[in-house]
């Protein structure tokens, strides 16, 4: 999935890599915000 944030909120993990588990790649990036956070959805791909 890919998304975009809107606004300005607070990100006190910013792109952090998540490492891999239950069998899958991993690699994806994990953000945090204690602040409300709203987001566009750009893309979705179907899991394989």
């Amino acid at each position: 999935m890919e998304f975009r944030l809107k606004g300005s909120p607070t990100v006190s993990r910013d792109g952090t890599r998540v490492a891999p588990d239950y069998g899958g790649r991993g690699g994806g990036r994990e953000y945090m915000s204690t602040d409300p956070v709203e987001v566009e959805i750009v893309n979705v791909q179907p899991y394989r």
